[in-house]
């Protein structure tokens, strides 16, 4: 899904980049696979969202090159956009 395509270097040492209809799972798991099979042992995690639909969740890999994926109930994903509790749809445009 066009994940070479960095959007920004966060101070934190974070990734930020965008892809089309859906977060780029398969890529995630084939990258903690990777890992494993070189023994880095680093954790990585990726976190999406899209505030259109109120989608959002993460992916971290596990120490045996799987991952664990979780979908964000709407609440965090306004948390995780920075949406405030009494702001509604219409005000943020969607």
């Amino acid at each position: 899904w066009n994940t070479a395509s960095v959007n920004q270097l966060m101070p934190d040492g974070s990734i930020c980049f965008s892809t089309a209809w859906s977060p780029p799972k398969a890529w995630f798991t084939t990258l903690a696979s990777k890992l494993k099979e070189c023994n880095v042992k680093v954790n990585i995690k990726m976190e999406y969202g899209e505030p259109g639909i109120m989608y959002g969740g993460d992916i971290t890999n596990d120490d045996d090159g799987g991952v664990i994926s979780n979908e964000w109930e709407e609440d965090k994903v306004r948390e995780w956009f920075g949406f405030s509790d009494d702001e509604t749809d219409e005000d943020e445009g969607l």
